[in-house]
């Protein structure tokens, strides 16, 4: 019986790799506030990649799929305030607190329309630390404690958005990565989506094998 399952398992994700091989080609992907999936045929997936550079990625790098997964909730953000704190919380300091309002939800929900988040986190490098500029707009990967927010994956967990374009976008491979690649935000959305559906699909098949 295991043994079926496998191979219905290895069915299952072929199957599923196909899906996600047409929506990449020939649909996009929108979302409603609560990151619900939903596909438009009138919009179509083209990466516009900036002037790049390959390098080995940082071991404490993590992918933009690994940043979703991880998540509890993914915005897309302006910073309306940022003030100095000392905040210790888990054994680590946080010497900012940002006000974010929220202008669109990919993954997760939140009830408010503006969130505090901490930031300049002290277990990390300096380069390392998240930060937030007044004004700024965001594409943020955030972390929630005991109702508190934090910026999940430190600095990598937040890109910053001028004219309609992610302008720190990066992909990592083999150890590899290219960063400060310029992507539009609605392509780096469409690209979240879809690894949510297919960390979606996964964890059905590992349900199903486990049966």
């Amino acid at each position: 019986m295991k043994k079926i399952d496998n191979i219905f398992s290895i069915r299952l994700f072929i199957v599923s790799a196909a899906v996600i091989g047409l929506l990449i080609l020939s649909v996009g992907c929108k979302t409603a506030n609560e990151g619900n999936l939903q596909v438009d045929s009138t919009d179509s997936i083209g990466l516009s990649w900036g002037m790049t550079f390959t390098k080995d990625a940082p071991e404490n790098m993590p992918s933009i799929d690994e940043l979703t997964r991880g998540a509890d909730l993914i915005v897309k953000a302006e910073v309306v305030s940022s003030r100095p704190v000392n905040f210790k919380f888990n054994g680590i300091t946080y010497y900012q607190l940002t006000l974010l309002k929220l202008n669109e939800v990919i993954k997760g929900s939140s009830n408010s329309e503006v969130i505090s988040v901490y930031a300049r986190e002290n277990n990390v490098p300096a380069k390392y630390m998240s930060a937030y500029e007044l004004c700024d707009d965001v594409l943020v990967f955030l972390k929630k404690d005991k109702g508190l927010y934090f910026t999940y994956g430190n600095a990598y967990g937040q890109m910053s958005i001028a004219g309609g374009r992610i302008t720190n976008w990066r992909k990592i491979e083999r150890g590899k990565v290219e960063d400060n690649i310029i992507i539009p935000y609605s392509e780096a959305k469409q690209l979240i989506i879809i690894a949510l559906y297919v960390d979606n699909l996964n964890r059905k098949i590992d349900t199903k094998n486990d049966e």
